[in-house]
């Protein structure tokens, strides 16, 4: 193997060319790139709705999904919610369940966006709160979708890469230590 990590004729047996560790090499680049360009979006989100959570809510209760009561809750969990899964995109701290985070809401919002459109709603989506007012429209659905891809292909990296055994809660005993 040569210092670029491909191998080359000679190398192998059957004398083919591989690309090997080059493969995984873009493949942690892209990977690297994604985490990076979703952590910004959910984080440049987040400061907009925390910025102005009146307005937020207000954006909430427009889409008509929601009873009264809940619109307020939504409205101030769904900001730190989506800080915390920013944050852990970025430190790759709980960085599965930032993932997960990240792959529900962007399902969410991509079916809360195609709802008001199929119901004929104008309204502002409410997705960057203050700092950036755009219209609920198909660019939005396109957005949630790709944010959905992107990250049901890091939560797949990130199930592969290191699965994680479970453990029983409680004390550890011979009849439980291999589950």
């Amino acid at each position: 193997m040569n210092p670029a990590g491909l191998i080359l004729d000679g190398d192998r047996a059957d004398g083919a060319v591989s690309a090997g560790r080059t493969d995984g090499r873009l493949q942690s680049a892209a990977e690297l790139a994604l985490r990076l360009a979703l952590a910004g979006l959910y984080l440049f989100a987040a400061w907009g709705k925390l910025a102005d959570p009146l307005d937020f809510a207000r954006a909430v209760h427009n889409y008509k999904l929601l009873p009264a009561s809940l619109v307020v809750p939504v409205a101030l969990a769904l900001p730190p919610w989506e800080a915390l899964a920013g944050l852990g995109l970025i430190s790759g701290l709980l960085y599965r369940g930032a993932v997960c985070s990240v792959l529900l809401q962007s399902g969410v919002f991509a079916a809360a966006v195609a709802s008001a459109m199929a119901r004929h709603l104008d309204l502002s989506c409410g997705c960057f709160g203050h700092a950036l007012r755009s219209k609920a429209d198909l660019g939005h659905i396109v957005l949630n979708g790709a944010t959905f891809l992107a990250s049901a292909w890091l939560l797949r990296r990130a199930l592969k890469s290191a699965p994680q055994r479970l453990r029983p809660l409680g004390p550890r005993s011979r009849a439980t230590a291999r589950i």
